[in-house]
């Protein structure tokens, strides 16, 4: 999406989504320091997500 000064990005529309993976990746760094049993699990999970979407990312970005 282009902004309205010369077809410019404004800050949120280029850093929110590496922002909000890098919250969801801090989440599951948390959860794995956390505890055992399902905090294993949801750190798993969110750090999983995480990988994924990076891969993905380069993945699409190369083709």
């Amino acid at each position: 999406m282009a902004g309205a000064k010369g077809g410019k990005k404004r800050w949120r529309e280029v850093y929110r989504q590496p922002t909000v993976l890098g919250i969801i990746g801090l989440a599951g760094l948390i959860c794995a320091l956390v505890g055992d049993g399902w905090w294993d699990v949801l750190s798993w999970a969110l750090l999983g997500y995480t990988c994924a979407v990076i891969v993905w990312a380069l993945a699409v970005k190369r083709s």
